[in-house]
């Protein structure tokens, strides 16, 4: 009985060119020489369109802004984290408790993006290891991370600012 390789060659050899060929050139937790992992706290969120954030948008598909705002974010060198919405910085809509995280850091065409999924999260919050949300990266130094992220508002694409303050080592 004779064995044909061809197609499989062939398939082994496209899948090569495919991944070789990915924007994508590392994925870490190092930026610039300086750790992203510690605690972090999220100090604002300021939109491009000032309208924006008078809508009680839910981010992420959990809160409001108002609700992230002094949230508490955990993130771990094992690709673990975490984001805790305090009580009582919001409307009634703030859902208090942590959520579990799964982040990494992607490097795409010379830009950082942090991309996350919801783990585990509280009761009347979606948990979905395939959904994923990602922020752009505009600044980070070690005492501040700031990233950008897009919205859906008014018909077009605006970006809500994330100004993260670094709270210490985990």
């Amino acid at each position: 009985m004779k064995i044909k390789f061809g197609p499989a060659i062939i398939t082994l050899c496209l899948f090569g060119w495919m991944v070789s060929c990915t924007p994508i050139s590392k994925s870490a937790h190092i930026i610039n020489n300086k750790k992203l992992q510690g605690k972090w706290a999220l100090v604002s969120i300021t939109p491009d369109d000032t309208a924006a954030v008078f809508k009680p948008l839910p981010i992420f598909e959990d809160v409001p802004t108002a609700c992230l705002v002094n949230s508490a974010w955990l993130l771990d060198e094992n690709d673990l984290g975490e984001y805790n919405i305090p009580g009582g910085n919001g409307p009634a809509s703030c859902i208090k408790g942590t959520r579990k995280i799964n982040w990494l850091i992607l490097e795409i065409n010379g830009t950082n993006f942090l991309q996350f999924r919801r783990a585990i999260a509280v009761a009347g919050v979606k948990t979905d290891r395939f959904s994923s949300y990602i922020l752009e990266m505009e600044s980070f130094d070690k005492k501040v991370m700031k990233f950008k992220y897009p919205i859906y508002y008014k018909g077009q694409t605006t970006w809500l600012h994330f100004n993260f303050g670094y709270k210490g080592k985990n």
